[in-house]
């Protein structure tokens, strides 16, 4: 009985490990090239087909559509991978919008803007627009979303607001943290050279 139900397990989990695998998705020919191992750095795609594979082969992001990893998507950006995540991915064009926000929207501004308030007026107060520029969704005008065929379809702009939403929230936030710690070194350095004056008398 114990031998049957591990061998039923096996087959179960045969298909699982399989969709697990790693996927590029490339634009041009709408194809799929498995990978055992990825790695992506400044807009380029280095892998490996198989683990026997000793060098890694390398391609431009611009032929990259997306990618999966173990099951997860991520997009990808000029500089690095973005997760796709919390996104109803019931379509392929929604997840072409998610995939083409991680490769196209620039959230610099929001990441800037709320690193210098923060540090300008400090942590607690550089809540108050972190929380605000986070919440609101980005403007129509910033989208800087591409001309394509697909630009005026509901499901592909929906996919594109939605993974545009998530960008600005991660880099608002990242630029509050920031501005957090460029206070806290700016602290430690007026008190250790205080410090010094003090010793120094």
């Amino acid at each position: 009985m114990k031998k049957t139900i591990f061998i039923l397990l096996i087959i179960i989990s045969i298909p699982l490990l399989l969709s697990a695998q790693n996927e590029i998705h490339l634009i041009a020919t709408d194809s799929i090239i498995p990978a055992s191992k990825i790695y992506y750095s400044d807009g380029v795609l280095y892998f490996k087909v198989n683990k026997k594979q000793k060098d890694y082969k390398i391609m431009n992001c611009a032929e990259v559509d997306y990618i999966t990893k173990k099951g997860d998507y991520y997009g990808l950006s000029p500089k690095r991978l973005i997760k796709i995540k919390n996104i109803l991915l019931n379509s392929d064009t929604i997840l072409k919008g998610a995939s083409d926000a991680c490769r196209y929207y620039d959230t610099k501004g929001a990441q800037t803007a709320t690193f210098i308030t923060t540090f300008g007026v400090g942590a607690i107060l550089g809540l108050v627009p972190a929380i605000s520029i986070s919440s609101t969704n980005p403007k129509e005008k910033n989208l800087n979303m591409p001309e394509n065929s697909l630009k005026n379809e509901v499901l592909y702009k929906d996919g594109y607001k939605q993974q545009a939403k998530k960008i600005k929230q991660k880099n608002t936030w990242k630029g509050y943290a920031n501005g957090v710690a460029a206070l806290f070194t700016l602290a430690l350095i007026l008190q250790y050279s205080g410090i010094l004056r003090y010793y120094n008398r």
